[in-house]
């Protein structure tokens, strides 16, 4: 049976780095797939990352504001065609498991809705639900840093990301080094699967 990695977090709380390390850590083939990779096989047009009226947007879009101190929050927002990739990202995971692919994921599930329907699309699989977690001002200095993210949207995550959310481990990358992170992950998985 085909074993799924879930890695759930906000933007740049180092998901997508702790996926890679992880493929050359474990023993066994792993697929990685994230909402970044179908974002990036959307048309432009579809997706709106600047000025968004939410009637016109098809895709994912910002919804920006500012919290009760003055911060910048980008809350992404999905339109009609958006929830459809959604859906079909879940599908693919489904997809790939079902044809014997081990495979680690990388999201950001914001309402609890959105983590309740991956649970239940890959409730038939050994899947690890694993909490990446960060310090808010470490988040923000890499979403500065990366220069491809919109100011605001780590905080914005951060706030809900976690929330009403249940792990079977929990790492955070402000405390260690990705590589520590990804180490940990893979020492659960050998031993949760020795028991």
């Amino acid at each position: 049976m085909a074993k799924i990695i879930f890695l759930n977090g906000a933007s740049s709380s180092g998901k997508t780095t702790i996926a890679r390390l992880l493929q050359e850590k474990l023993s066994e083939p792993y697929m990685h797939i994230g909402i970044d990779s179908l974002i990036d096989m959307m048309p432009d047009k579809i997706n709106n990352w600047v000025d968004a009226n939410p009637d016109s947007v098809q895709g994912f879009y910002w919804q920006k504001s500012l919290d009760k101190n003055g911060h910048n929050l980008a809350h992404i927002t999905s339109g009609s065609y958006a929830k459809k990739v959604n859906s079909t990202f879940q599908d693919i995971v489904v997809l790939f498991a079902n044809n014997g692919h081990n495979i680690i994921v990388d999201d950001v599930c914001i309402p609890p809705k959105h983590y309740d329907l991956w649970k239940q699309k890959l409730y038939e699989f050994q899947v690890y639900y694993i909490m990446v977690n960060a310090e808010i001002s470490d988040l923000e200095t890499r979403e500065k840093s990366r220069g491809d993210r919109t100011i605001g949207s780590a905080r914005a995550q951060n706030m809900l990301v976690h929330k009403d959310k249940i792990y079977d481990l929990k790492i955070n990358t402000s405390k260690n080094t990705l590589e520590e992170c990804a180490q940990k992950i893979a020492d659960f998985i050998r031993s949760y699967e020795v028991t």
